[in-house]
C-alpha cells in the first residue's frame, strides 16, 4: 500500500518542463490581457477625444438659457416692478463651471446685483429700481456668464459663455415729481418774463447808443454795454440750459440752477435799467440841442434882418452873432464831431447871441427914433423956410435932406447917416442845414421764452434723449446652419453671442434673443426704438411662430429649404421693425444665414434692409466632404440648396437677382485647407471655400487670415466670427456699421 501511494504521488507531480510551460502560458495570457485593457483604454480615450471634438464642432459643451429672454413692463409711477428670471445652464459633466448672475441698470450703466452661483437651474426675483427723474423708459440687462474651470478632461478650459436677457420698463412720474413739476413751471415762466424785460431794456439801450455814436460820436457807455451784453448772453445760455434740464425732466438740477441765478438776474435788471437811463438822458440832451439849432435855422431870416440894422454902435452884438454863426456852420458840417454837451453849449451861445442881437436891434430902433425926432426939430423949419417939402424919414430921405440943406448946419444928419445907415458886412446867418435828430431804431418786442412740455427721457449708459426721437437702425444677427438636427436652436444663437456682446460693449443695446423664452408679444410697438442707441438682437429661422389662445408660441422646424427659412426670417425682420419703429434693419449673417438673408431679399425685396454683412457664407455653394456629409448632421433640403451648382444657388446668383437698395458686404476667412469636389485642397475656412464667399456685386469683399486649431480642420469657420479670437473680423464689421 505505501508503494502504491508513492507511485500515485510521483505520477501526480508535474515535471519541471511542464511547470515551465504552464507559467509561460499564464504570462502570455496576462500580457495579452494587459494589452487588451490598454488598447481598450486608448480606444476609449481616443473615442472620447473624437466625440468631444465632434461635439464641439456640432455643438458646444455649455448651453445657457434665460427665461424670459425678452420682456417689456409698463408702470404708471415709480413703483419698482418685479421680474423673475429662470436660468438653466447645461454642460459637459467633465467640465466644472462657475457662473456669475448680474443684473445691470443699463440706462445708468450701474450694476444692481451680482452673485456667483453653481451651474444648473436657478430662479431669482428682482425688483427693478426706477431712479431716473420724470417719466420715460428704463432698461435692464440680466447676464449670466459662465467660465469653465481648468480641470482634467474638460476640452475648453477657461472658456467663457454668456447669455443676456433684455427688459424694458416704461414708467410715469411719482406724485412728488408731479408737484415739483407744477411749481417749477411757474418759476420758469416768471424767470423767463424777467429775462425778457432785461433783454428789451438792453436792446433799447444799444439802439440808443448806436444812434448817439452815428450822430454825435458818443461812446461813453459802449464798453459798459459790451460787458453787460456778455453777462446777458451768459444769462441766456443759463436759461437755455435750465429749460433743457426741465425739458429732459432733470427737475432737481433745474431747480438748483434757478435758485443760484436769482441774484444774477437782479443785478442784470439793475444794470440794464441804469444803462437805459444814462443813454436816454444823453439822447435827450443831444436832441434838445439839435432842436435849438434847428430853431436858429428856422429864424435865419429874422436874424439876418436884425443883423442888417446893427451898426458899429452895436458891434459887440454883431460880433456875437458872427461867432454863433461860425459855431453853427461848423456843427452843421460835422455834427458827429460834437457830443451832446458841446451841442448844448453851442445852442446856448447861439440863443444868447440871438437874444443880444434882439436887444441891440430894439436899442437901435429906439435910438434911431430919437435921432429922427431931433432932426425933425432942428431942420423941419429950415426945409419949410426954403420952400422944400420934407423928404420923409430913413437913410435915403436924410441923404436927400442933406443935399437940400447943402451941408449947412447938417451935423445931426451926418451923425445919423454914419450911425444908422452905414452898411454891415454881408453875411448869411445860419444858412446851412442843421444836424438831424438822433432817432434810434425801434427794437422788436422781446417775447419771453416759451416753456415747453417736458419730454419723457430714455437713457442708455448715461446718454439720454427724448423717447419719441427716431432711433438708429437696429442690427439683426442671423445664425448659420445647425450641424445637429436634434440640437436646440439655442445652439445657433450661442455661436454669435460673442459678436453680440462685443457690439453691446461698443454702444449697441443688447436686446437679447427672440426665441421661445421671449415674451415678444408683450412688447408694444416702438418700445425698442425709444432707447437712445441702436439695438442688436439675435433671431432664428428655425422657429415657426403661431398663436395659441392669444399667446405667441414657437415650435422648432429645422428641416425646411432655405426658401422656407427666408419666409421665417421675414417674420423676424418685421418683428424687429415693429418693436423698434424703424423702417430699415441691418442684417449680419453667418454661414448659411447669409443665404437665408439673400433669399429674403430676393423674395420680399430689399427696401427694409440698409446693409447685409455676410460672414463665411457659401454664396456659390459647399463642396467636398462638407457637401458629402452635410446631410449626416443637417437637414437634407437645406444641404441640397447649399450644394455647389444647385438649382437654388443658380437662381439666387442669377444676374438679375442683385439688390438695388441694400448694400451687401462679404467677409471670408482663409487659412484652413478646404476640400473641393475634385478632391483637392484649396484656400478656405475648413468648411467654405474662400472663392465661394465672394460676390461680384458686393460693395466690399473682405478677407481675414486665420488658422485651424482642431483635428477636423474646420474650426476657423466658427472661430473667425469671434471678436476675442479674431478682432480684425470685428473691426471690419464695426467699420461697416459706423457708416450707417
Amino acid at each position: 500500500m505505501p508503494k502504491r501511494r508513492a507511485a500515485k504521488k510521483q505520477q501526480a507531480k508535474p515535471s519541471l518542463i511542464g511547470r515551465c510551460k504552464e507559467w509561460c502560458t499564464m504570462r502570455r495570457l496576462i500580457k495579452l490581457g494587459v494589452i487588451v485593457i490598454a488598447a481598450a483604454i486608448i480606444i476609449s480615450l481616443a473615442s472620447y477625444a473624437v466625440s468631444v471634438r465632434v461635439k464641439l464642432l456640432f455643438d458646444t459643451e455649455t448651453h445657457i438659457t434665460i427665461s424670459p429672454s425678452i420682456k417689456s413692463i409698463a408702470v404708471p409711477d415709480k413703483t419698482p416692478p418685479e421680474v423673475t428670471f429662470t436660468t438653466t445652464v447645461e454642460h459637459l459633466r467633465v467640465c466644472d463651471l462657475s457662473c456669475t448672475h448680474a443684473l445691470l441698470d443699463a440706462a445708468n450703466d450701474e450694476v444692481v446685483s451680482q452673485v456667483v452661483k453653481p451651474a444648473g437651474k436657478d430662479t431669482a426675483t428682482y425688483a427693478l429700481p426706477l431712479t431716473d427723474e420724470g417719466a420715460g423708459q428704463a432698461i435692464f440687462s440680466y447676464t449670466v456668464t459662465c467660465t469653465t474651470a481648468d480641470k482634467g478632461l474638460c476640452p475648453s478650459k477657461g472658456k467663457t459663455y454668456t447669455k443676456t436677457a433684455f427688459v424694458t420698463v416704461d414708467h410715469g412720474m411719482s406724485e412728488e415729481e408731479r408737484g415739483q413739476q407744477v411749481l417749477l413751471r411757474s418759476w420758469l415762466v416768471e424767470e423767463a418774463a424777467r429775462l425778457a424785460s432785461i433783454q428789451e431794456s438792453y436792446a433799447n439801450s444799444t439802439f440808443i447808443l448806436d444812434a448817439l455814436w452815428r450822430h454825435a460820436n458818443v461812446d461813453e457807455d459802449v464798453i459798459a454795454a459790451a460787458l453787460l451784453g456778455a453777462e446777458l448772453a451768459e444769462a441766456e445760455r443759463e436759461q437755455a440750459n435750465i429749460i433743457g434740464s426741465w425739458g429732459e425732466e432733470r427737475y432737481d438740477e433745474a431747480e438748483r440752477a434757478l435758485e443760484a441765478r436769482r441774484g444774477t438776474l437782479d443785478e442784470l435788471l439793475a444794470a440794464t435799467k441804469a444803462l437805459l437811463s444814462s443813454s436816454s438822458r444823453k439822447l435827450e440832451e443831444y436832441n434838445e440841442a439839435v432842436s435849438a439849432l434847428s430853431q436858429a435855422h428856422q429864424s435865419r431870416s429874422v436874424i439876418n434882418g436884425i443883423a442888417g440894422l446893427l451898426t458899429a454902435a452895436n458891434d459887440e452884438a454883431y460880433q456875437s452873432l458872427l461867432v454863433a454863426n461860425s459855431t453853427y456852420t461848423t456843427i452843421a458840417a460835422r455834427p458827429a464831431d460834437h457830443g451832446p454837451a458841446s451841442l448844448r453849449r453851442a445852442a446856448a451861445s447861439i440863443s444868447e447871441a440871438f437874444d443880444e442881437a434882439v436887444v441891440a436891434y430894439e436899442q437901435v430902433i429906439d435910438a434911431r427914433g430919437a435921432a429922427e425926432r431931433r432932426i425933425k426939430e432942428d431942420y423941419f423949419s429950415a426945409v419949410k423956410a426954403r420952400n422944400h417939402t420934407w423928404p420923409g424919414d430913413g437913410c435915403a430921405a436924410y441923404e436927400e435932406l442933406l443935399l437940400l440943406l447943402n451941408g449947412t448946419d447938417a451935423v445931426r444928419i451926418e451923425e445919423y447917416l454914419a450911425t444908422y445907415c452905414a452898411p454891415q458886412q454881408a453875411v448869411s446867418f445860419f444858412a446851412a442845414e442843421p444836424p438831424p435828430h438822433a432817432t434810434p431804431a425801434t427794437p422788436s418786442p422781446v417775447i419771453p421764452v416759451s416753456i415747453p412740455e417736458p419730454e419723457p427721457q430714455c437713457c442708455y449708459q448715461g446718454r439720454c434723449k427724448p423717447c419719441d426721437t427716431p432711433g438708429a437702425t437696429p442690427v439683426i444677427l442671423v445664425h448659420g446652419h445647425s450641424f445637429n438636427r436634434a440640437a436646440s436652436p439655442e445652439l445657433a444663437f450661442t455661436r454669435l453671442s460673442s459678436l453680440q456682446d462685443a457690439l453691446a460693449e461698443d454702444g449697441y443695446v443688447h436686446a437679447g434673443t427672440i426665441n421661445a423664452e421671449a415674451a415678444i408679444n408683450e412688447v408694444p410697438p416702438g418700445t425698442w426704438g425709444r432707447v437712445p442707441a441702436p439695438v442688436v438682437v439675435s433671431v432664428t429661422y428655425y422657429y415657426l411662430n403661431y398663436y395659441d389662445l392669444g399667446k405667441l408660441s414657437f415650435i422648432t422646424r429645422k428641416t425646411d429649404s432655405i426658401e422656407g427659412y427666408a419666409i421665417r426670417l421675414k417674420e423676424a425682420v418685421d418683428t424687429v421693425r415693429e418693436k423698434t419703429g424703424s423702417e430699415e434693419v441691418i442684417i449680419v449673417a453667418h454661414s448659411m444665414g447669409g443665404l437665408v438673408a439673400r433669399e429674403y431679399l430676393s423674395l420680399f425685396g430689399d427696401e427694409h434692409v440698409s446693409k447685409l454683412i455676410t460672414l463665411g457664407t457659401p454664396n456659390h455653394g459647399v463642396q467636398g466632404d462638407i457637401r458629402k456629409y452635410c446631410t449626416l448632421t443637417g437637414a437634407e433640403r437645406e444641404c441640397d440648396d447649399m450644394a455647389a451648382g444647385s438649382l437654388f444657388l443658380r437662381r439666387l446668383n442669377s444676374p438679375g437677382n442683385v439688390p438695388g437698395h441694400a448694400e451687401v458686404y462679404t467677409i471670408r476667412a482663409e487659412g484652413c485647407p478646404t476640400r473641393t469636389d475634385a478632391g483637392t485642397d484649396d484656400q478656405g475656412d475648413g468648411v467654405v471655400l474662400a472663392e465661394s464667399v465672394v460676390l461680384g456685386f458686393a460693395e466690399e469683399n473682405h478677407v481675414v487670415e486665420g488658422e485651424c486649431t482642431d483635428l477636423l480642420r474646420t474650426s476657423l469657420h466658427m472661430d473667425f466670427v469671434n471678436p476675442e479670437r479674431y478682432p480684425e473680423t470685428y473691426a471690419i464689421i464695426r467699420g461697416i456699421l459706423r457708416r450707417d
